[in-house]
């Protein structure tokens, strides 16, 4: 199984014997010991205190022979600071590029406080720890804004640039057109904030044990809006030692409805594509398993199995599961221990299953820094662009079709075929030309810029409402709250694959691509769809459509010459991974719904025989087909079959 980390609270008064007891079932690997306040915030005799009980519960679960981290927040995640509890001083809260401070979120710039967390880690190291995680508040973005804009950062960008620029000028200057030396001048100041003081805590911790490991959470801004990615800062911080690195993206995200309609599937990739990124790099991995706020009343426990198994598929990344309310005795909260206990058997067979044979799937094209020389809004809305801005340049927009279509992607090689949207077009390798490409409008564009045809002549807003008509013998389908559809003008050799029907009832009916197929002089070939995927909502009728995934399963085999192993079409939200060898094949069905399936029908690209079911209920009913029964609501069900 998957190395297993688990966090606890430091309280010395909960029920050891029970944690003991559920780390000896549960087969726990490691236990990061969670601490509560922060200093500066608290008084020196209150930090002794915490430093105390480090020491103490340190020194037990090493002694009872678990492997054991510290885990301790640095910056801050923006909570209310209060005068009567908290100590200030002279310390630098975060401040937005719009002007809002981020409450008890503290800037690096000021070395008051960084000499405090690097006091901190020292001590720590000092208490006999071995291993130091830092939290995922590790960040001048999220809270509240993107960035931190505070007098020294403001002093300091205007010394960079060798001019005076006021933070009122900030958004529109860096934030807003094509790229600038603005928003790269921004960028590497920030980054270059925390690689500071990511040093300075590895020298400070060196000063002391430089054999003590010491690593951090990413956050969802850590791969690109920070200046910094978390790769780098990884390496920074574990200096000679072993690096390592929690993941971020949690199952908990989902029930919360953190950034907008996500659906699970958004989650889970996120970690897949970091772990592409991290390829290479030599550091540990894991994922986060996280039950915020820790009871079953906010994070159901189908939510939290769901994203532990399905991530659990990808090979070397173990994974941080929060069984315990922090504050409260481990017997409060059970549900999630006993659903892991229950789940463990068929989660071994699916390791097994998948872990033996390579993935497959269509290839995400997705590059890992892409706001530096991003093309921006003309204009800045002070409410809404650095969260769009943040989302956007975290999370994988050309994912969202095909996940909740069950078709499976992958994120290294060139797959079936691959995805390509928006700016990632500026960044696509050559070989994935070759290998045919499904692209949006901003894509084809970019790519039509580089002198590759791609089989746009032009395109401009759509501004009629429109239905989408597969020409499948189906009626039109509804194409809700979709953003910047376009009226593509096609070459001549182009073939529309679908096409989006006005919706005027007294006018007469008009009709524009929505989507084509082309193949270029070259031999390469393209499927373009006519809508910019960088301002697409997540619940966008471009991805939510039965016709879509349909379309997709008929358009895949002819970009690539290959069809999908397998195909499972008409369930919203059914997410498929795949691995695949010469002699057989291993699917897994995730029914990320609220809706349970009642049958579902596997359409094998070959035939397949010795069919083996796990986890679920089914039947194979010929040489290529195989039914599903009763996949609940964030249910499983995994088939594994030879090729005949």
């Amino acid at each position: 199984m998957r190395k297993l980390y688990v966090p606890i609270m430091v309280d010395p008064s909960q029920n050891r014997d029970q944690y003991l007891k559920d780390f000896e079932e549960l087969g726990v690997g490691h236990v990061f010991l969670s601490c509560g306040e922060r200093w500066p915030l608290i008084g020196e005799e209150t930090w002794e205190k915490w430093m105390d009980l480090i020491e103490e519960a340190y020194a037990f679960y090493t002694g009872k022979g678990y492997a054991c981290g510290v885990w301790i927040s640095t910056i801050g995640f923006g909570g209310a600071l209060f005068s009567d509890t908290t100590n200030t001083g002279d310390l630098t809260q975060i401040r937005s590029i719009v002007g809002k401070n981020g409450g008890d979120a503290l800037c690096p710039s000021n070395e008051t406080f960084v000499s405090s967390i690097a006091k901190t880690v020292q001590e720590i190291a000092r208490r006999g720890v071995k291993m130091i995680m830092l939290d995922d508040e590790l960040c001048l973005s999220v809270r509240p804004g993107i960035g931190c804009a505070c007098d020294w950062h403001l002093k300091e960008f205007s010394r960079l640039l060798g001019e005076e620029i006021t933070l009122e000028q900030l958004p529109e200057l860096v934030f807003t057109g094509k790229a600038n030396k603005y928003r790269k001048t921004w960028l590497q100041m920030q980054g270059d904030t925390l690689r500071g003081f990511c040093r300075t805590l590895r020298e400070a911790l060196d000063e002391v044990d430089p054999t003590v490991r010491m690593g951090f959470c990413a956050g969802y801004t850590s791969f690109d809006t920070e200046g910094v990615d978390a790769l780098e800062l990884t390496h920074i911080l574990a200096g000679n030692t072993a690096p390592f690195m929690r993941f971020t993206s949690a199952p908990y995200w989902h029930f919360a409805q953190r950034f907008g309609q996500a659906p699970m599937q958004t989650f889970i990739e996120y970690v897949r594509m970091q772990d592409a990124w991290a390829k290479g790099e030599g550091i540990e991995l894991f994922a986060e398993c996280d039950t915020y706020p820790h009871n079953r009343f906010h994070t159901p426990v189908a939510h939290i199995e769901c994203f532990d198994t399905a991530t659990m598929l990808t090979k070397n990344v173990g994974v941080l599961k929060y069984f315990y309310h922090y504050p409260c005795q481990p017997t409060q909260e059970r549900g999630y221990i006993n659903a892991h206990l229950a789940a463990r058997s068929t989660k071994e067979a699916m390791q097994q299953a998948f872990h033996t044979r390579p993935e497959v799937g269509v290839r995400v094209y997705e590059e890992m820094h892409k706001l530096q020389d991003a093309t921006l809004p003309e204009k800045f809305d002070v409410v809404k662009s650095q969260k769009e801005i943040m989302y956007k340049y975290a999370f994988s927009e050309a994912q969202q079709m095909l996940t909740v279509q069950a078709i499976p992607t992958v994120y290294e090689g060139t797959g079936l075929c691959g995805i390509c949207f928006g700016e990632n077009a500026k960044y696509l390798p050559e070989d994935a030309l070759d290998n045919g490409l499904i692209l949006d409008v901003s894509a084809a564009e970019l790519l039509q810029a580089r002198g590759i045809d791609v089989g746009l002549l032009a395109s401009a807003p759509l501004a009629v409402g429109v239905l989408e008509d597969f020409a499948d013998g189906t009626d039109p389908h509804p194409v809700y709250w979709a953003n910047n559809l376009c009226d593509m003008k096609l070459a001549p050799k182009a073939s529309v694959s679908s096409t989006f029907v006005s919706t005027a009832v007294l006018a007469p009916k008009r009709c524009f691509p929505a989507c084509y197929r082309y193949e270029n002089a070259k031999g390469q070939r393209f499927l373009v769809y006519g809508f910019r995927a960088e301002t697409q909502p997540r619940n966008s009728g471009m991805y939510w459509s039965y016709g879509r995934g349909a379309q997709l399963g008929r358009e895949i085999p002819w970009l690539c010459g290959k069809e999908l192993p397998v195909r499972c079409e008409g369930h919203p939200f059914l997410y498929a991974r795949c691995n695949e060898d010469a002699s057989s094949v291993a699917v897994a069905y995730f029914n990320c719904a609220v809706d349970g399936i009642e049958k579902a029908t596997l359409h094998f690209a070959r035939d397949v025989k010795d069919v083996k079911f796990i986890g679920c209920k089914g039947e194979q009913i010929d040489a290529r087909t195989v039914e599903l029964f009763d996949v609940r609501s964030f249910g499983c069900a995994c088939v594994e079959a030879e090729y005949q």
